[in-house]
């Protein structure tokens, strides 16, 4: 679940992260060096949420950690 009022969608790979943000990125396929808006990958700056999950994917490595959506769990 995203915190809708304090999202900052980003297009391009980030250079540092907003203090009391987080980085966090859907779970759409991507690599290392894909930038977000490529075709379903999007990123974003929130608040950090109980729904994020810890990543280890590679990508923007120079940022340090960062997170993804937590998958949808299926009825």
């Amino acid at each position: 679940m995203l915190s809708k009022s304090k999202i900052k969608y980003v297009f391009h790979i980030p250079t540092a992260v907003p203090p009391k943000k987080v980085l966090v990125h859907n779970i759409a396929r991507h690599d290392a060096n894909t930038a977000p808006g490529t075709e379903d990958f999007r990123a974003w700056f929130d608040v950090p949420h109980h729904s994020y999950l810890m990543c280890s994917c590679g990508w923007a490595p120079h940022l340090g950690t960062h997170y993804c959506e937590a998958p949808e769990e299926e009825a």
